[in-house]
């Protein structure tokens, strides 16, 4: 039984593990010659022992080999400081007092042995070292696991307790009693003074238990090292301790990273960093408080750019000491957030200016301007259940806004950039406030010319002399996409130069005839045709109506208007002595607005007639194998009329908006063309709404171009 027990080790048990921040090092053994002799003597087993020489294996300290200690000391020298070396410790006087076959060891009484194991004990001096031996080492129990560290007050320590069966062979019964330091005080739910287990430990098993503490303030605590008992005697223990509390400790640990950057000053950090075999292992961020002192920052910089390690945590600092050099590091290292920010990391920045010194940082962070060609608007107004423009330009839009939202101020060019799309969504109002903001001098002439002369169609100058200008000198222009941009600018100018001196008449023969009735609803009157003379009294009533409403819920039956629910008329009139052809004038307060007007003959209820009276003073053409419609007032072109367009379908008889918009300069609108080519194939009919403030509304419903239908 002696023997067996020999091999339940408790070497792990104790106070080294006292240490904050303590983490788990791989073990670290020689792997013995023999294996190498076995493996050329026995082939057979050779893939056997390949496989066992990646096991640890212990060096064994003994007094019966005089070079053990050379052998450790070749140990210590072949593992790493991140590792831990496994020594088993053989040098009892009588330690095999059966068999006497281990005896022959120089120790042969406790003095000598006492001096044997002092060797070790200086060879070790502070390592961290896996001891496995008997519970008779106290002097070596005493080096290796009393923590000579001080210790603070209020701040948590930890202990961990680990047991191993060495042998293949289970323990049953295990006891193990465990005690904090006498007066500290237990931390986590299951805390405890003392605690006493019991558990089985299986063959080749290992039991760890942890358990933390604090202690309440400074002062010396005794602790009572932890005890293994086996079938009530007690085979293993550590040796007791005395922990030394204090209010501050003065003494820094410089082989702890936790230590020297809490606590070191700055040539300690810069000592430890110069010293660490992996830089880009260290956890930089607790050295972060340093980092707002200059000469802290300048310091750790240096250091980290000479050993060619790059840390965000560090380099962002760069911005709060306005660093060029290090804003270009950070810049260079994060595309994404370069890309998104654009040139207002000028504005984040501060006052520098990094692009002057680095072009190729001014070449990332410029704006990648996108121009969306052919656009059609087919929306100017926002709809509550579809966006108005396509989802590519908006994702767009926003990512430019976010760009500009971070400058500090708009410049020039940014103004520019922004009234091209102003005029891409159609906010020409809005376009026209910005551009007076832009100094010609700073943005390429090209493109401003073109905005300038593009929106001197919306202003006040009737002749539009800068359109004509700038027209006439870019005619020739070398690039052929602005060349044709400048000569469609010259072309608007023709045609409505034209237009002005010819007054309005037919472009095409695809025109829309009104449909004739039996009541004809002029502007101020109202003309009632019958033949024979049946109809000799009847009653004429007005309706007032909002067009647009009324276009929108049933665009294709604004000539059957008998279909539309009718409320109270606003004025009622009666008709008397109808004759063949009979003219009767509106009322002149009802001739400004847009009405229904619906006559009920007397005694024929049946042929009552209903017409809408939209007060319109426009003429429209259309040219319907263009897809385009062009609105006059008093024979000249009518610009900036609301049009609306809905469409009916091959497929489906319902209706759906197709687009709408304003008519340009020369009361044109091209009402075929959208982007959405399926729906564009698809169409069989069209309703055009034509709406006006000062000259009233109208509507008329047209074919597809017939090289549409034929698709």
């Amino acid at each position: 039984m002696v023997r067996f027990l020999s091999w339940l080790t408790t070497a792990a048990i104790g106070l080294s593990s006292f240490v904050r921040g303590q983490s788990d090092y791989p073990l670290c053994g020689v792997t013995p010659y023999s294996y190498t002799q076995a493996a050329n003597t026995y082939n057979l087993y050779k893939e056997a022992l390949k496989r066992l020489s990646n096991v640890t294996v212990a060096s064994w300290y003994t007094d019966n080999d005089a070079n053990s200690y050379t052998s450790i000391q070749k140990l210590l020298n072949q593992c790493g400081a991140d590792t831990l070396p496994v020594i088993v410790v053989y040098g009892l006087p009588n330690k095999d007092c059966s068999a006497g076959e281990s005896n022959s060891g120089s120790n042969k009484n406790a003095d000598a042995y006492e001096k044997w194991i002092q060797q070790l004990a200086d060879l070790i001096d502070t390592d961290k070292v896996i001891y496995i031996t008997d519970h008779t080492l106290y002097k070596l129990y005493k080096h290796c696991f009393i923590l000579k560290t001080l210790t603070l007050p209020m701040t948590t320590y930890g202990c961990q307790v680990t047991v191993s069966n060495l042998s293949p062979l289970p323990v049953r019964d295990v006891q193990l009693l465990l005690q904090i330091p006498q007066g500290a005080i237990p931390v986590n739910y299951d805390g405890f003074y003392t605690r006493s287990t019991t558990f089985d430990l299986g063959g080749n098993e290992t039991e760890t238990v942890v358990f933390c503490f604090y202690f309440p303030s400074p002062g010396k605590y005794c602790h009572f090292g932890a005890h293994v008992a086996i079938q009530n005697y007690t085979v293993r223990w550590a040796q007791g301790s005395q922990f030394d509390v204090v209010e501050r400790i003065h003494t820094i640990d410089s082989t702890s990273w936790n230590d020297v950057s809490a606590r070191g000053s700055l040539n300690d950090v810069l000592a430890f960093l110069n010293k660490h075999p992996k830089l880009e292992t260290l956890d930089l961020t607790r050295i972060r408080w340093r980092l707002k002192a200059r000469d802290s920052y300048d310091a750790i910089i240096a250091f980290l750019r000479n050993n060619f390690v790059y840390n965000l945590n560090v380099f962002q600092y760069a911005f709060y000491h306005k660093d060029t050099t290090g804003i270009r590091d950070v810049l260079q290292h994060s595309p994404n957030f370069l890309n998104q920010v654009g040139p207002g990391i000028n504005g984040i920045a501060g006052a520098i200016t990094i692009f002057d010194s680095v072009p190729e940082l001014a070449i990332q962070s410029c704006l990648e301007l996108a121009e969306f060609t052919p656009y059609i608007i087919r929306r100017v107004h926002p709809s509550n259940t579809k966006p108005s423009v396509n989802r590519e330009l908006q994702t767009y839009y926003q990512s430019l806004c976010a760009k500009f939202a971070l400058l500090p101020s708009l410049h020039s060019l940014d103004y520019l950039v922004l009234v091209y799309f102003l005029v891409v969504f159609n906010r020409i109002d809005t376009a026209l406030d910005c551009f007076p903001r832009i100094n010609k001098q700073l943005v390429p002439s090209l493109q401003y010319d073109y905005m300038a002369g593009y929106l001197s169609f919306y202003g006040s100058d009737s002749s539009f002399t800068l359109a004509r200008t700038v027209a006439q000198t870019y005619r020739d222009y070398s690039d052929p996409t602005w060349r044709e941009r400048f000569q469609a600018l010259g072309n608007q100018l023709k045609t409505l130069d034209a237009l002005m001196s010819r007054g309005p008449q037919a472009l095409a023969a695809g025109n829309v005839e009104d449909m004739m009735l039996s009541m004809t609803v002029n502007r101020d009157s109202i003309v009632l045709e019958q033949k024979g003379h049946r109809v000799s009294s009847g009653t004429l009533r007005f309706y007032p109506v909002d067009v647009e409403v009324m276009f929108s819920t049933n665009p294709f039956a604004m000539k059957k208007v008998k279909s539309m629910p009718l409320v109270q008329p606003r004025v009622s009139l009666p008709v008397d002595k109808l004759s063949t052809l009979t003219t009767i004038p509106i009322p002149s307060e009802l001739q400004s607005l847009q009405m229904l007007v619906a006559f009920t003959p007397d005694k024929y209820p049946e042929l009552e007639q209903m017409q809408p009276h939209f007060c319109d003073s426009m003429d429209v053409d259309f040219r319907i194998e263009e897809g385009i419609c062009q609105v006059f007032s008093s024979k000249k072109p009518l610009a900036r009329a609301y049009v609306k367009v809905f469409a009916q379908t091959k497929t489906n008889e319902s209706y759906e908006m197709y687009k709408d918009g304003y008519t340009d300069v020369c009361g044109c609108f091209e009402y075929m063309g959208i982007n959405d080519t399926k729906l564009l194939l698809q169409v069989s009919l069209l309703s055009i709404l034509i709406l006006d403030k000062e000259h009233g509304a109208l509507v008329r419903q047209v074919s597809p171009p017939s090289s549409k239908i034929t698709q």
